[in-house]
């Protein structure tokens, strides 16, 4: 039995978040960096001065957060590489073996060792993930801290009208960003795990070549453990940051054919946490069977009464059950509206 390729090559895909919709004659607005209001950029006052202290800090994080997407397309290509150059060793033993050569033959205890050092530039890879999880969780607590000085600067006496405005965008864009790394964390974490064990199975396995190496041939048992072993998926993922609201300043986007269609579901906290895993399973896997290239919609509706970061989390919750039922994150898209007129926070899913 020879190697398959895809036993050891690493996947990767981008997930984009993006998108703005409008529904049954509810906007969902974008905010423009660039149209700002001049007087919006007033210094006059402390409130002002805050919130432009708050905007630098938000764009390092922009920033921070660009360069760490950069670094996690390179740990992922050099794994993607460096996985190519173990298995074409090990795939030269393995063959080898299989026709049956002389014990303890030289070239192959060569090629074993290669495979060895070739394994271990696999596993220093692997522990970028980890340096990149870090620098998006750093990010994380950065925007976390950006969302209390901004609920601590409306308290501030003596702003202006544009002061509360600016601050509005900026809680709104740390707000959006944050649901993004969230969810970008998780899938990176979750990633680390599987790829430590996949590494720990191919030092058994490279034991196993060297009693076959010694015998000169691999008997079944061993061609067993070959077959045996699975490679992780992992997903190569960017943050597209998504349009915000300001000044009436609007984008309109038909969620479905028709700007009044009807969500599939709606996910209601009114009355705390609904129960509605299963239903909206049983939906999309129905749509499926009739689209099966359908493409979905998030919309997450706030009143603005409360805390944001309750519904961030429950979003990205949304969003990786589309993720488990097989569904490519580019054809999820999300966005949000706060609307201080509506009755509770909720979530709408909407066929694109």
């Amino acid at each position: 039995m020879s190697f398959s390729l895809n036993q050891f090559f690493v996947c990767a895909s981008f997930v984009c978040l993006i998108g703005c919709s409008s529904v049954s004659g509810e906007q969902v607005v974008s905010y423009s960096e660039q149209k700002t209001h001049p007087s919006a950029m007033n210094q006059g006052t402390a409130v002002g001065r805050k919130a432009s202290e708050l905007s630098a800090q938000f764009q390092q994080v922009k920033e921070n957060q660009r360069l760490h997407d950069s670094d996690f397309q390179k740990v992922q290509d050099k794994i993607s590489k460096d996985s190519a150059s173990y298995y074409e060793t090990m795939s030269f033993m393995q063959a080898r073996l299989q026709k049956g050569t002389t014990r303890s033959n030289p070239i192959l205890l060569e090629k074993w060792n290669e495979a060895t050092k070739q394994l271990e530039v696999v596993a220093s890879d692997v522990s970028g993930l980890s340096q990149v999880a870090g620098g998006i969780s750093g990010n994380i607590d950065t925007l976390k801290y950006l969302q209390s000085a901004i609920k601590a600067a409306y308290l501030e006496p003596g702003a202006v009208d544009e002061d509360h405005d600016r601050l509005r965008l900026l809680e709104d864009q740390v707000g959006r960003l944050l649901v993004q790394l969230d969810i970008l964390f998780a899938q990176v974490s979750d990633s680390i795990p599987p790829q430590e064990a996949y590494l720990s199975q191919q030092r058994k396995l490279l034991t196993v070549l060297a009693q076959a190496i010694h015998k000169g041939r691999l008997d079944e048992e061993q061609n067993k453990a070959f077959a045996s072993i699975k490679t992780p998926s992992l997903k190569k993922t960017g943050v597209t940051e998504q349009p915000s609201a300001q000044n009436g300043e609007q984008t309109r986007k038909n969620i479905g054919t028709s700007p009044t269609q009807k969500p599939l579901m709606v996910i209601s906290f009114e009355k705390g946490k609904p129960d509605y895993e299963k239903t909206l399973s049983s939906l999309i896997q129905e749509v499926l069977e009739r689209k099966p290239d359908a493409s979905f919609v998030i919309l997450t509706r706030m009143t603005g009464r409360e805390t944001p970061a309750r519904m961030r989390k429950e979003t990205a919750a949304v969003f990786k059950m589309f993720l488990s039922l097989g569904i490519p994150s580019g054809r999820v898209e999300m966005s949000s509206l706060t609307n201080s007129s509506l009755s509770a926070d909720d979530i709408q899913i909407f066929i694109k």
